[in-house]
């Protein structure tokens, strides 16, 4: 079990689930809670067994010589549990698993459901088409991809942190950033405060590592000369980064350049009644566009005309706020017949 956090779960449940997903902020506490608040007790354990840089980029470099100790530790897992029936095997991007590895859990749990979430694309999950088979149901948050590989469609979900404000907020920003620093992220984000100089911005990116930091220095080094307090190897608090998204008109959206699922912060954002500026065009398609709520930018040439600042946002209508709820996805993973919703 070395590298495996396995958690009991907190609420004596009905049903069983078990619940395999990267560490990524408090998103997997949130989804277990929404499994609790729908009948069932809930173990929760990391997608991979190690979590640190170097691991990620040996997993990448080398997939079959990683992959045996992914088996390996899964392989575990199943043992750890098997005297517990599951009725749910929820898998959420799943980087480090095999198709052994799957095999050995459906072998432990041969009652359950299994279900197969991506929130990441293929291009960055390269062993998603080899252990979706094994599943029973396989949803992306990606629509190119769910209609490539004939998988469903289910885009992401709003966390409980993401609230509409009280009347009379004071907004000190007119754009905010607050996320990790990734491909061209930064540079792109750089544009668009040169672009806008008239407007007041907040910017706080953050590198999960020194060796990715120092990757991005030696890559881009415009970040060193970027203002004092934009760029941390630590996360921002909850409590600072909802201060500043209260704070804030429109929040900027860079989706990595090998993704076109729209992005939890997508979301989170337009859920909260927040402007939303992105250059993600996919955005159009969905059922949470609007004129007033979006603005997609060109990530080489970066402009956002002032009426969109000035234009109320339009509510987002109930049915769609209850769509891209984390209630609603979780229904949707874990029941055999998910809604029929329009996103």
């Amino acid at each position: 079990m070395s590298g495996l956090s396995l958690r009991g779960g907190k609420a004596a449940g009905t049903r069983n689930a078990l619940v395999v997903c990267p560490r990524f902020f408090q998103y997997p506490e949130m989804i277990a809670a929404e499994l609790e608040r729908e009948g069932y007790r809930v173990w929760l354990a990391d997608d991979r067994p190690a979590r640190g840089t170097l691991y990620k980029l040996l997993l990448r470099l080398f997939p079959a010589l990683m992959g045996k100790r992914s088996t390996a530790e899964f392989t575990g897992l199943a043992e750890t549990l098997a005297g517990t029936e599951m009725d749910l095997v929820l898998v959420i991007k799943g980087e480090a698993m095999t198709p052994p590895a799957v095999a050995a859990l459906r072998r432990a749990f041969p009652k359950a459901r299994f279900s197969y979430y991506l929130w990441d694309s293929v291009r960055n999950v390269g062993n998603a088409p080899d252990i979706a088979p094994l599943f029973d149901s396989i949803a992306t948050f990606d629509a190119e991809e769910a209609a490539r590989f004939g998988w469903r469609y289910r885009p992401l979900f709003s966390s409980a942190v993401a609230r509409p404000d009280g009347p009379g907020a004071e907004k000190l920003y007119d754009w905010s950033f607050i996320g990790t620093i990734h491909s061209d992220r930064a540079r792109v984000i750089r544009r668009l405060r040169r672009a806008l100089p008239g407007r007041a911005g907040f910017v706080f990116g953050y590198f999960p590592s020194p060796l990715i930091a120092l990757a991005h220095r030696l890559k881009d080094p415009a970040i060193n000369a970027d203002p004092p307090g934009t760029i941390s190897l630590k996360p921002m608090p909850g409590e600072r980064t909802r201060q500043i998204l209260d704070q804030s008109t429109a929040i900027i959206d860079v989706e990595h350049p090998r993704q076109t699922g729209l992005t939890m912060r997508t979301v989170e954002t337009l859920l909260a009644g927040r402007k939303l500026i992105t250059t993600n065009r996919q955005v159009q398609q969905s059922a949470l566009f609007h004129p007033s709520r979006v603005h997609v930018i060109d990530r080489a040439a970066p402009m956002v005309p002032d009426e969109f600042f000035d234009t109320p946002f339009e509510p987002l209508p109930a049915p769609t706020v209850t769509d891209y709820g984390l209630a609603a996805w979780v229904q949707d993973l874990a029941r055999p017949d998910p809604a029929d919703r329009q996103f």
